[in-house]
């Protein structure tokens, strides 16, 4: 078997704390992104790269599989190089254990999507993060009509300005679904055009052409080609704040 150049990247570290960075930044992506990726907060992952905690073993081998590379990897720093049928099974194991990480006794857990690590563009100047996880029942969920890609790719944002309202106001909580990144029928959807994040709704306006819209009658409607805009979820529920 064959050492591999990442394996040889982490095996070089020392801790197990330190090849979950290597490998980590190896595979380009942030702290928050990996919680998200293992079903745990920013801050497990940041104890565990500065050898504050040590993952559980079933907690290791679905961070071994998030980072595309094997257990001993990380454990012992050797990394070798292995089949594709090894590698497909060890991405289902690794769905498997997300779905466990948020499917439990009936619950679903639905974490904050983190926009600032999570999208490229440039966050609204008035964006501000009002929740954190939300955990809901499955049965309460479904009952509700909501269909969605998987329950992994469940997030909560926080919405802001008012220029989807009256659908949805400055500090609503919304529901989106990250599985979805692609126009899927008209619908509401987080997006990014033209540098901008934005909440708008989708409709078809002809051959590869979309419709923005803002439902507030402030906010213009625009007529796009459907290239030029990028999307990042579906937003799918809202739950109004409103002060009593």
């Amino acid at each position: 078997m064959i050492i591999t150049t990442i394996g040889c990247m982490v095996g070089a570290m020392k801790t197990i704390g330190s090849r979950i960075a290597a490998a980590r930044e190896r595979k380009g992506i942030n702290q928050s992104a990996l919680s998200r990726l293992v079903g745990v907060k920013p801050q497990s992952v940041q104890a565990w790269e500065a050898d504050r905690n040590t993952p559980r073993p079933k907690r290791l081998s679905l961070i071994a599989a998030a980072l595309d590379v094997s257990v001993s990897a990380l454990v012992d720093g050797i990394e070798v190089e292995t089949n594709s049928s090894y590698q497909a099974s060890l991405a289902g194991q690794a769905k498997e254990a997300r779905r466990a990480a948020y499917l439990k006794d009936g619950e679903i857990l639905i974490q904050k999507y983190e926009l600032a690590s999570m999208v490229k563009e440039e966050m609204p100047t008035d964006y501000v993060d009002l929740v954190s996880d939300l955990t809901v029942g499955i049965r309460q969920l479904d009952g509700l009509g909501i269909k969605y890609s998987d329950p992994t790719n469940l997030s909560i944002i926080t919405a802001w300005d008012q220029s989807m309202a009256s659908t949805i106001h400055d500090k609503d909580f919304v529901l989106i679904d990250r599985g979805i990144n692609q126009y899927a029928g008209d619908g509401v959807y987080l997006i990014a055009w033209a540098g901008y994040l934005l909440i708008r709704r989708l409709q078809l306006a002809g051959t590869d052409k979309l419709e923005l819209v803002a439902d507030s009658p402030t906010h213009k409607s625009r007529v796009v080609p459907a290239g030029k805009i990028v999307v990042h979820a579906r937003a799918l529920l809202v739950w109004k704040a409103g002060k009593l």
